[in-house]
């Protein structure tokens, strides 16, 4: 044998034998490095400060920092775009409210995402919406409906953005009192309440938590029933009109991820979701704890793609 002959077989045999090492060693098991969770929208907001004590349960159970990044701006889509574009490896993930992922794409072409894009976790939440006034502003809704009524596009109201629930509320507002507002786009709840707290506008739609919380005078709600809270609101449907709107959401990841993440994933919520510290979060942003599972969860994503493309057909938004 050669002494080439033999170099080029010592080498090849390293070479096997190091493929075979690498084969053997199991991967690195998940998680192994911080993790990132995507909110589309400011912080501050409703969705941001549940999924933070989220983001916080999680990290505890899995043994890492889980960091929440706002990724705001055109009503959730550019956070949806960056979840959707991430590896699908479980080191970045998104806590959404269903609209950013469920409307985007039936309002924007060319928006860079879709439902499958996606692959639901679990449903964490739901909440509901009220339209609130600001101080010195009109005192209830027949008032509020009345002037509005007199004075086409005369009432600004602030709504967060196209695609998400208030715009489908304004939408339905229009659509069912022949009333034309004056829309008033911002990005998300917490503006939306510095304006009109400031008398910017006259009247904003946002979550029931935000309203509260800001101490804004409330003039209906658009729950199927009157808010707990605020049981002397009376909803819309009550006043004949005719809307009804709520928010949900929770823990979700891009397409493709490995399926013994997203069954890990998935088991945790159910501990986290009783976790009295998430507990307590979602009491203090009056929303309502909602869990479900990845399939139903997709389920519930799929239906309100289905009812939008409808409204938004009706509407003449449609994007397709």
């Amino acid at each position: 044998m050669t002494k080439g002959s033999w170099g080029r077989r010592a080498l090849g045999a390293v070479l096997t034998l190091g493929l075979g090492l690498c084969l053997a060693r199991p991967a690195a098991a998940w998680p192994d490095r911080p993790i990132q969770v995507v909110v589309p929208f400011p912080a501050g907001g409703v969705v941001d400060v549940v999924a933070r004590g989220f983001a916080q349960a999680l990290g505890e159970r899995l043994g890492v920092a889980v960091a929440v990044v706002n990724r705001d701006g055109a009503s959730g889509a550019i956070g949806a775009r960056a979840l959707a574009t991430a590896r699908p490896d479980g080191n970045t993930l998104g806590f959404f409210p269903a609209g950013a992922i469920t409307t985007q794409p039936l309002l924007v072409r060319n928006v860079g995402y879709s439902l499958a894009s996606f692959q639901p976790i679990c449903q964490v939440f739901s909440g509901g919406y009220v339209l609130a006034t600001s101080r010195g502003g009109p005192t209830d809704a027949v008032e509020l409906l009345a002037r509005a009524r007199r004075e086409p596009g005369a009432v600004a109201l602030a709504y967060g953005g196209n695609g998400t629930p208030p715009h489908w509320i304004l939408l339905g507002l229009q659509r069912a009192t022949g009333i034309q507002f004056n829309p008033v786009p911002f990005r998300g709840d917490p503006p939306i309440s510095t304006a009109l707290l400031g008398g910017e506008v006259t009247v904003g739609v946002l979550g029931t938590g935000s309203a509260l919380g800001a101490g804004l005078p409330v003039l209906m709600s658009f729950g199927a029933e009157r808010a707990t809270e605020l049981p002397a609101v009376p909803t819309a449907r009550e006043m004949g009109v005719p809307v009804q709107e709520a928010v949900f959401g929770g823990l979700i990841a891009p397409a493709g991820l490995p399926q013994p993440i997203a069954q890990r994933l998935e088991a945790e919520c159910t501990t986290i979701a009783t976790d009295p510290r998430v507990a307590d979060t979602l009491r203090a942003t009056r929303m309502d704890r909602v869990l479900t599972s990845a399939a139903q969860f997709g389920a519930a994503l799929s239906a309100d793609v289905a009812a939008k493309r409808e409204l938004a057909r009706m509407a003449g938004l449609l994007a397709e």
